[in-house]
């Protein structure tokens, strides 16, 4: 596990306004889990996706600081990351095409 996934979740927790005890009981574990979680430590893999989508449900703009989060514990995006994140891909490119189109 890197040892900036420790940092990166408590910076998560701050911008949501929550304290480790209230994302524990969002995800549904043990409070100790969150702590030993922003201490660097490891977790498992439906912890951290339990934790990366509460955040992303409390802040939708946390959805890329998420998805990178959880590629930096080892662990792939939930499908709901993941197709959150290919909406905004799918709209920035028609964004793109729409922009060339009026410039052509």
């Amino acid at each position: 596990m890197s040892r900036m996934s420790g940092p990166r979740l408590k910076v998560a927790l701050n911008r949501v306004g929550w304290t480790s005890r209230e994302l524990a009981q969002r995800v549904g574990v043990d409070p100790s889990t969150i702590t030993y979680v922003t201490r660097g430590q490891m977790c498992s893999q439906r912890t951290a996706r339990g934790i990366a989508d509460a955040i992303v449900r409390a802040d939708p703009d946390m959805e890329f600081e998420m998805a990178m989060w959880l590629l930096m514990l080892g662990f792939a995006p939930t499908r709901m990351l993941n197709a959150r994140l290919e909406n905004k891909i799918r709209a920035l490119y028609e964004v793109g095409i729409k922009a060339c189109m009026t410039v052509g």
